[in-house]
C-alpha cells in the first residue's frame, strides 16, 4: 500500500484485526515519502447521516443486513464468540 502512494500521499486502512495482530509498516519508506496512513473505524461515518442511508439501502433491497447478523440465546454465548472468531457470522447478537 505504501509503495503505491505518491510522495505526500494518503492511505486508509479499512477494517478490524484480531486483538494482538501486528502489522508491519516500513517507517523509513513512510517517512521518506512523507505519506500519511489513517486507520478507519466504521467508515468514520456520522451516524445521524449514515444510519438513514443504510435503512434506505435496506428498504430498497440493496443491503441484506440479515445475512450479517445472527441471534444467539444467552446459553449460546460461547458458540456466538466462536462463530464470530471463525467468520461464521459478522455480528453475533446475544438475546437475554
Amino acid at each position: 500500500m505504501i509503495d503505491a502512494l505518491a510522495p505526500a500521499g494518503h492511505a486508509g486502512e479499512i477494517g478490524a484485526a484480531k486483538a494482538g495482530t501486528i502489522g508491519g509498516i516500513d517507517l523509513g519508506t513512510t517517512l521518506g515519502k512523507g505519506v500519511t496512513v489513517s486507520f478507519i473505524l466504521e467508515g468514520d461515518a456520522v451516524p445521524q447521516l449514515f444510519i438513514p442511508e443504510l435503512i434506505e439501502l435496506w428498504q430498497g433491497g440493496a443491503f441484506p443486513f440479515h445475512r450479517l447478523v445472527r441471534q444467539y440465546s444467552f446459553a449460546e454465548i460461547n458458540p456466538a464468540f466462536e462463530d464470530s472468531e471463525r467468520g461464521r457470522t459478522l455480528k453475533p447478537v446475544v438475546v437475554f
